[in-house]
C-alpha cells in the first residue's frame, strides 16, 4: 500500500540528499510553495524609508562617477546607468531600451550614441560613463565585435554566472 504520505516522504528524503538545489525543486513543484534562502531579509518599510526623491539634469550632488550595464536580447539592448557616490552610494540614473535587430549596425550605432551622453553636475562639470559591461552571452560575436575598438573608452564584454561566489574577474578564454 502506497499513500500519497509515503510520496511525500520518499520525494523530499530524496531531493533533501541530493542537495540544495533538489531541496529547491521539490519544494517549489512539490509543495507548491516558494523557495525562501536563508540569511538576512530586508525590511520593506525601512527600504521606503531610505528612499529619496533626485533629479537626474542636474545629477544628485553625490555622484563622483558613472557606469553603464547592458543586456543584449534578440530585438533590442536594455542599458541601466548608475551614478556612483561615496561609500558605494548609488542612484539609477535612466534605464534605455533601444529596439532593434542585434544583427543589424544601427541598434550598435544608437548604443554608441547613447554611451557617449553627457550627465551635467551640480558643479557644472559634466559626467560621462566611466565604464560599460556589456554580457556576451547572447550575440557574443557583434558584442565583442562592438566592445574590442571602444576598450579605451572602458566599454568591455562581460559574461554573468549564475554561480554564487563566483568571481567578479576571471583570466580571459581564448
Amino acid at each position: 500500500f502506497t499513500s500519497y504520505l509515503h510520496e511525500f516522504a520518499v520525494n523530499f528524503l530524496d531531493a533533501k540528499h541530493r542537495g540544495r538545489e533538489h531541496l529547491k525543486v521539490w519544494t517549489n513543484t512539490f509543495l507548491n510553495e516558494s523557495w525562501q534562502e536563508s540569511g538576512e531579509r530586508i525590511d520593506a518599510e525601512d527600504m521606503i524609508e531610505r528612499c529619496e526623491d533626485y533629479t537626474v539634469d542636474p545629477l544628485p550632488e553625490g555622484v563622483l562617477c558613472i557606469t553603464a550595464g547592458a543586456d543584449v536580447q534578440s530585438d533590442r539592448i536594455e542599458i541601466s546607468v548608475v551614478g556612483w557616490g561615496l561609500n558605494e552610494e548609488s542612484w539609477s540614473l535612466e534605464h534605455r531600451v533601444i529596439q532593434g535587430d542585434v544583427n543589424k549596425l544601427e541598434i550598435w550605432q544608437d548604443l554608441d550614441d547613447f554611451l557617449n551622453k553627457k550627465w551635467r553636475h551640480p558643479n557644472g562639470s559634466a559626467l560621462r560613463i566611466a565604464a560599460t559591461c556589456i554580457d556576451s552571452g547572447f550575440a557574443t560575436r557583434e558584442v565583442y565585435s562592438f566592445c574590442k575598438p571602444r576598450q579605451a573608452r572602458r566599454v568591455f564584454a562581460c559574461k554573468g554566472s549564475n554561480r554564487h561566489g563566483a568571481p567578479l574577474v576571471t583570466k580571459r578564454v581564448v
